[in-house]
């Protein structure tokens, strides 16, 4: 019967942490080779490129990347009838050093495929060649901490004392976070109809409260600028297909395409450059609910003259 708990308690326990000089292995391993696979992408070419035409795929990849593994995606090339080992570039590749990166140069060569667009995955830390139709079908999960992100953009909705609206018309921009409303018409609320009465007054949300409140707006920012049915990935909420958005405490959790998760860390990363270049100008803190005034008591004897 001892079985079930030590499961349990197996399950429950946290993930050891490898101790300084320990080996990586399992996730850990694949993550760093991966992140090394990112940064030799994402470094400039150390010398000129001269690809000639007629050099394999594979070989002009080889250059490109003499210490990585590239290997091609069997299953997806097959189908389409392509053996990198034979595909010619039929122009060629020049490019100097230091002006571009290697991710520039390796897109340049699969865009000389005419008759199958062809793409790459980051594959675990192995260089996946692969169709572009298979790379738009293949989704990753990532994890996007923007707390940052939110707290700076909550000024936008932050609290307003509740107005009161004169008669016939609305609650107007003091009646939410950041929301705004057109005061309605007479025959929208009727003759003679009679204001919403004021509730009285509204203490402001916590800091917490009004950060939250960007989610939203930041998750609709990122489907509206990032993916697409022919831009890498469409969104599923929008396209009825592709990736998703879930928020949980401040952090988005996306899964989509890397094609559409590198545009997605370029937009937060532009985000994060522009907030620091143009803080707010006025004072951010929201104000402090002051305490109701005491109520009259009313078993209190009144004073003889």
């Amino acid at each position: 019967m001892i079985a079930a708990p030590l499961l349990l308690a197996c399950l429950l326990a946290p993930p050891a942490v490898p101790e300084e000089g320990e080996p990586l292995a399992g996730l850990a391993l694949e993550r760093r080779a991966a992140a090394e696979l990112e940064a030799a992408l994402d470094a400039p070419l150390a010398a000129a490129v001269d690809i000639r035409p007629d050099t394999s795929v594979t070989n002009a990849l080889s250059i490109l990347l003499p210490d990585q593994t590239v290997l091609p995606d069997t299953p997806a090339l097959d189908l389409e009838g392509i053996d990198l080992r034979d595909l010619p570039l039929p122009y060629g590749l020049r490019l100097p050093a230091g002006r571009f990166p290697v991710r520039t140069a390796v897109d340049e060569v699969l865009r000389q495929v005419n008759d199958v667009p062809l793409a790459f995955l980051n594959d675990g830390g192995i260089l996946r060649v692969t169709t572009q139709d298979a790379a738009d079908e293949t989704l990753f999960t990532r994890v996007y901490p923007v707390r940052d992100l939110l707290e700076a953009a909550g000024p936008s909705y932050a609290w307003e004392p509740p107005m009161t609206a004169p008669q016939g018309f609305g609650a107007g921009q003091g009646a939410g976070l950041g929301q705004f409303s057109l005061p309605p018409v007479a025959n929208q609320v009727g003759a003679g109809a009679e204001p919403p009465a004021a509730t009285g007054e509204s203490e402001p949300p916590s800091p917490l409260d009004v950060a939250l409140a960007a989610e939203q707006p930041l998750i609709d920012l990122i489907q509206t600028l990032t993916g697409g049915l022919d831009q890498g990935g469409g969104w599923e909420e929008i396209d009825g297909e592709g990736g998703s958005i879930e928020t949980f405490n401040g952090v988005l959790t996306i899964r989509q395409t890397q094609a559409v998760h590198r545009q997605i860390e370029t937009l937060l990363a532009d985000l994060r450059v522009a907030f620091q270049q143009q803080p707010w100008t006025f004072p951010t803190d929201l104000p402090q609910a002051e305490p109701p005034p005491t109520a009259p008591n009313a078993s209190a004897e009144e004073p003889t003259e």
